[in-house]
């Protein structure tokens, strides 16, 4: 039996995650228990788009398709969009340090809920940092007096789209029991959309080229997957998302986060087993005290 100690996990996201000027340590526990049963896979946090961009010191926050209530406790994530996308192809560290960067995040509590189109949540204390609509989420964290996952039982998040998703958020006044799996496995950055290609291509090479040509497309990272010249394929990996493989056989890179992704893999005999594979994804720079990715 796994034991998961809530307090360090809670004394951990006090410290950096607050907007407002005391901390909210462990929750409210107003959520109750929760219990996932064995044989099942729960999905608990909820999650949107930010509708519009909030400044920092801003106290509203404009959301569509999140169900929230007065008193309820949110996460805001800058999840992707760096302001200076980099070339592609360029494997160098990508430093988050901006003011307005991926996996800048917070949490707030709602104070009420403004009957408008999409709804707007005013929040009990304004926000300390700005958040970018098309770049940012906004989490519902539940607050558990208990939580419990049985042996063959699983408790994880909805996939990120793009747009939202991918987190797991939530605090615990009490224990938290893990005889299951608590994960957010293969539900973070997308991979690289497969669509079928021209047969029997030969010689093709690129960090950019188009998918008639023999490019296949790109992983995403936290500069989304398009290059500066609108293209998804080609070898040349953008920031932390690697590269398609080029050409009959090659494979794609793998994506950059504490180190950089590993290459892809040559093109085929016929193809003269070419390094044409993906570029690996960039590794990322950040500190863990203000950043969360």
């Amino acid at each position: 039996m796994r034991i998961t100690l809530a307090l360090i996990v809670g004394l951990l996201l006090a410290q950096v995650a607050r907007a407002e000027p005391d901390s909210f340590e462990l929750g409210t526990g107003r959520d109750g228990v929760l219990t996932v049963a064995s044989g099942l896979s729960m999905i608990v946090t909820s999650n949107a788009a930010l509708g519009k961009s909030a400044a920092a010191g801003a106290q509203e926050l404009v959301v569509s398709g999140l169900k929230v209530s007065s008193g309820d406790l949110l996460m805001i994530h800058e999840t992707t969009g760096l302001s200076a996308v980099p070339d592609v192809g360029n494997t160098k560290p990508v430093s988050l340090a901006g003011t307005v960067a991926p996996g800048r995040w917070e949490l707030a509590r709602v104070e009420g809920v403004l009957s408008s189109t999409p709804p707007t949540y005013v929040l009990t204390a304004p926000l300390r940092y700005a958040y970018a609509a098309g770049r940012a989420q906004v989490v519902r964290v539940a607050e558990y007096s208990d939580v419990v996952v049985e042996a063959g039982a699983r408790l994880t998040v909805s996939p990120w789209n793009g747009k939202s998703g991918g987190i797991l958020a939530m605090l615990v006044t009490g224990k938290v029991v893990n005889e299951g799996r608590i994960d957010a496995d293969g539900v973070g950055s997308q991979a690289g959309i497969f669509q079928a290609g021209a047969a029997g291509l030969t010689g093709c090479t690129g960090l950019e080229l188009e998918l008639d040509k023999g490019g296949s497309a790109r992983g995403e990272g936290v500069a989304g997957m398009s290059s500066k010249n609108g293209l998804f394929t080609g070898r040349g990996n953008l920031a932390s998302g690697g590269g398609g493989g080029n050409c009959a056989a090659s494979g794609g890179g793998g994506g950059g986060h504490a180190g950089p992704g590993g290459n892809g893999g040559r093109t085929s005999p016929g193809d003269g087993t070419r390094d044409e594979g993906g570029l690996g994804g960039a590794a990322l720079s950040y500190s863990v005290f203000d950043r969360f990715m």
